[in-house]
């Protein structure tokens, strides 16, 4: 089980206010973001945009939504107790990711979070 270090938290919610702002997007609850990791919300337009922009901003994927598998490892490794199983969860995730850049963003945070191993 995975659990964000305040530290993490802080660094996340910098780049969530920063893509609110760059895309324009009022009203945005971040906790909507950060607190329904693992819930699977039904994203909304607004939601995967931010998503999409977080990740970017994280250098979780890159502009054509391709998984920056190694950005990714290292930033969850801090507070992760079975690092072990992130490989093969992750090779699962990124094999089936298709669509937008955007679409692949989104399909990413809800089978790593939905598999209940790297929770938030």
């Amino acid at each position: 089980m995975f659990s964000f270090r305040m530290t993490v938290l802080k660094i996340l919610h910098n780049h969530i206010d920063g893509c609110v702002s760059d895309l324009g997007i009022k009203d945005f609850d971040k906790r909507e973001l950060l607190a329904d990791a693992g819930r699977q919300p039904a994203p909304s337009e607004s939601f995967v945009k931010i998503l999409h922009c977080l990740f970017l901003s994280a250098d979780f994927v890159s502009c054509d939504g391709t998984v920056q598998g190694d950005n990714f490892a290292a930033f969850i490794a801090d507070g992760h107790n079975n690092m072990d199983q992130l490989p093969a969860a992750l090779k699962s995730c990124v094999d089936g990711l298709k669509g937008t850049p955007e679409e692949r963003s989104f399909q990413l945070y809800r089978c790593m979070f939905g598999q209940h191993k790297f929770e938030m």
